[in-house]
């Protein structure tokens, strides 16, 4: 074979090897494109059911609608995760909005009473223990709020200290953070 033809065919066969190779990582950057996208309508989703459920206090028809949307776990974790951290900023500015007095007590009481019950449905509906500990859920909790604001940090320290304080005038055992 001449040198000149040598070149010519390994010079198509490269162009053919860049052709492959190149197809294979559109298809690749496509379809991590579109999981990406899957996995965003699907936290959406998630994340609108539990808003849903938080106001109306539907725990068991949201149940229903996790299920029967077939999310994945992490997928329920992170919606529950946002929910909690929403509701949490909710109660704390609903806090500061009462006057100090009367006002901000009976607020507490409201909060400490949606609190007990959630911690008797979670009782309730708890799974079985596995066999793995689980991490504490203080942690979540912690790293949670020290993204935040340092004004946001503080009104989360004074809503807790007042929270605690209230529970326990009332004779309430701790309530766990629910964040995992």
């Amino acid at each position: 074979m001449k040198p000149g033809k040598k070149r010519k065919m390994w010079v198509r066969v490269g162009i053919v090897i860049v052709l492959v190779l190149g197809t294979i990582e559109g298809i690749y950057w496509s379809r991590r494109i579109a999981e990406q996208r899957h996995q965003a309508e699907e936290d959406s989703r998630a994340a609108r059911i539990m808003a849903q459920a938080a106001d109306t206090r539907d725990y068991n028809k949201a149940r229903e609608q996790v299920v029967a949307g077939h999310f994945n776990l992490d997928t329920i974790r992170r919606a529950v995760t946002e929910e909690i951290h929403r509701q949490t900023i909710k109660r704390v500015d609903g806090y500061f909005v009462q006057p100090p007095g009367p006002q901000r007590m009976a607020y507490l009481d409201r909060v400490i009473d949606e609190a007990v019950a959630y911690e008797r449905f979670r009782a309730k509906s708890r799974p079985a223990p596995t066999t793995r500990p689980a991490p504490p859920a203080t942690d979540a909790f912690v790293a949670w709020v020290s993204q935040q604001p340092a004004a946001t940090r503080a009104r989360l320290a004074e809503f807790g200290a007042a929270f605690n304080a209230r529970l326990q005038q009332r004779g309430l055992p701790p309530i766990q953070a629910p964040l995992r």
